[in-house]
């Protein structure tokens, strides 16, 4: 709240004038993307009367495809008006790791390595491999090498099929988010 005061001869002239922040609060994006699987909330960025570009009148809104959104705000300041641009694409993280590997000696597929394929940044948190009855053979966490070179206590293994599992945790639109994945590694001798 602001108040001015003229003096113009002997006469006072006095205005109060009530300024607010007209600045896009940070709770309101501007534009913005996501992806496909994980929805952006938008939310109101004022109190008042609202009514969002889809017609609902709700505190926030849940985009879950790509477009042009925007929210008008009728309160005692006035009308406002906001909008947003939400593009939304297929994200992909993966871990990869081969099915098959000869830990033999021959300089050929002797360890077996996981990869990354991620579209945002990531932390490998573990990565282990099963026996077929279920007893851990290998086992890496975070900031450890994720090579395994088919053995187990300085022994190798059998020939066989074990199954790995690896957990990470993903980091999207500053969200930690913890993923796992999984599958089958055939081990020639």
């Amino acid at each position: 709240m602001y108040t001015v005061d003229a003096f113009i001869g002997g006469c006072t002239l006095r205005d109060t004038v009530l300024v607010i922040d007209g600045a896009i609060p940070k709770y309101f994006p501007g534009d913005t993307s996501g992806c496909t699987d994980s929805p952006i909330t938008l939310y109101r960025p004022l109190p008042g009367i609202y009514l969002w570009s889809d017609g609902s009148n709700k505190a926030q809104l849940t985009v879950t495809t790509a477009g042009n959104y925007s929210v008008s705000i009728d309160n005692e300041c006035g009308q406002s008006m906001y909008s947003t641009l939400v593009e939304l694409a297929d994200c992909f993280c993966a871990i990869v790791v081969p099915n098959i590997f000869s830990p033999n000696d021959d300089g050929i597929n002797d360890e077996i390595e996981l990869s990354v394929n991620c579209d945002y940044e990531y932390e490998l948190l573990s990565f282990q491999i099963f026996d077929r009855w279920g007893t851990l053979v290998f086992n890496a966490s975070a900031h450890e090498d994720f090579q395994w070179a088919g053995k187990l206590n300085g022994k190798e293994v059998q020939s066989g099929l074990y199954v790995w599992q690896s957990s990470y945790q993903v980091l999207r639109n500053g969200q930690a988010e913890m993923q796992t994945a999984s599958g089958d590694i055939l081990v020639v001798r």
